[in-house]
């Protein structure tokens, strides 16, 4: 498949799934670092299948050439592509300078409920939903992950013991945050 666009930024979106299988990807016949890996345990349509940013501001062919077989997992070949979006936007340098919180923000992984919890000091603790976690192929990332079932044990030492009964785990996770300008930083 091969597709022409001007931008600095394009995205390749598929199926998923346990069908699904490998692709090369080319830009402006260059051969990508990062190939296209469709498997998933679970079948999952429109998904981001490949994304490139902070190219140069002009026109591209992005090229991509299916291998015929799938990781070592994938009971299939199949690469669907459903769409690309790609993308010419640019921001002044200082974009988003400025904005973001000033104050400490708190949060608990895991935490079903819609509203913050707000502990015995009386600050409220957000429900904290939106974090990324590599586990590897073959599991279901949410639910070995994290706990969203209050856990009823007793936690001893603490007036808020709500803060300890949810969370997430795993080797690796991180959460991406909004914070404001500093100019120290501490601790």
């Amino acid at each position: 498949m091969e597709y022409s666009f001007s931008g600095n930024q394009v995205r390749v979106f598929g199926t998923a799934g346990p069908e699904c299988g490998l692709a090369d990807v080319y830009i402006d016949g260059q051969k990508q670092l990062t190939l296209i890996d469709g498997w998933n345990p679970k079948t999952r349509g429109k998904q981001l299948l490949y994304y490139k940013n902070g190219m140069e501001n002009i026109p591209h062919t992005l090229k991509i050439v299916v291998q015929g077989k799938g990781n070592p997992i994938s009971k299939g070949k199949q690469v669907a592509i459903d769409y690309i979006q790609y993308s010419d936007a640019s921001a002044d340098a200082d974009f988003g300078q400025g904005s973001g919180p000033t104050g400490a923000q708190r949060m608990i992984f895991g935490y079903p409920h819609r509203q913050d919890y707000v502990d015995s000091h009386g600050n409220a603790w957000r429900v904290a939903t939106e974090w990324v976690i590599r586990s590897g192929y073959g599991k279901d990332t949410v639910d070995s992950a994290w706990w969203t079932k209050r856990r009823s044990m007793y936690i001893g030492n603490t007036a808020d013991q709500e803060l300890y009964r949810y969370g997430i785990h795993g080797s690796e996770f991180w959460v991406n945050l909004t914070v404001a300008p500093a100019s120290t930083m501490s601790r």
